[in-house]
C-alpha cells in the first residue's frame, strides 16, 4: 500500500475491539506481538515500535489506544503491533540494561506481522535513533514500503505515545532512514 494514498478521517475515533491478542498472553519479560481487531472487512496495519510497555491481550495502554485510533482514522480494521526490541518496560532505557533485549523470536514475529498487514508504519519515536543498526536489520526484513504517521523535528518517526496534537499530526508518508 502506498503511504501517500492513505487518507485520514478526523471524525473517526477509538474503535470497539472485537478481538485482541498478545504473545505471550500473560504479562512477561517479553511481548512479541499485540493485536487488536474491530472490522474484518477493512485492511490491517502493522506498527513497529521501540519496545512494549504495559498493554496485554486484555488491557490497553495509552500508546496502544492512540495507535488503534490512528489506524481506525486511516481506514484500517485491525492492527498488529511489534517492536524493535520486545523486552517489556515502560522505560525504554531498560533496553540497554537488558542482557537480551531482542529476545529469541523478535525477527520472526516482525516478519510474520509485516506479511499479514497491508501497510507497515514505523512508530519508534526519537529514542529509536540510538539503535540505527537494529533499525537497519528490521528494515531489511521488510519487503514492502514502510510509512510513518509523521516525522518529529529530529527526523524520527512519530511515536504512538506522542503528546500534544497527535491526531492532527497524522500525515502518512514514506519512511526514510
Amino acid at each position: 500500500m502506498d503511504c501517500k494514498n492513505i487518507s485520514v478521517d478526523q471524525t473517526k475515533r477509538e474503535p470497539e475491539y472485537t478481538r485482541s491478542n498478545a504473545i505471550p498472553k500473560q504479562d512477561s519479560e517479553y511481548r512479541y506481538l499485540l493485536t487488536r481487531h474491530w472490522d474484518d472487512t477493512r485492511p490491517t496495519v502493522c506498527y513497529i515500535g521501540l519496545n512494549p510497555s504495559t498493554a496485554t491481550a486484555s488491557d490497553s495502554d495509552p500508546t496502544m489506544t492512540k495507535l488503534a485510533t490512528a489506524a481506525n482514522m486511516m481506514g484500517f480494521g485491525g492492527m498488529l503491533l511489534v517492536n524493535l526490541f520486545p523486552v517489556r518496560s515502560p522505560n525504554p532505557s531498560d533496553i540497554d540494561r537488558h542482557d537480551s533485549p531482542k529476545g529469541s523470536d523478535a525477527d520472526s514475529y516482525i516478519e510474520d506481522a509485516v506479511d499479514s498487514a497491508e501497510a507497515v508504519f514505523a512508530v519508534w519515536g526519537g529514542k529509536g535513533k540510538q539503535y540505527t543498526d537494529r533499525i537497519a536489520e528490521v528494515i531489511d526484513i521488510i519487503d514492502k514500503p514502510v510509512c510513518v504517521l509523521d516525522y518529529n523535528k529530529d527526523g524520527s518517526p512519530l511515536h504512538g505515545g506522542a503528546r500534544g496534537e497527535f491526531y492532527n499530526r497524522l500525515s502518512p508518508q514514506p519512511y526514510s532512514l
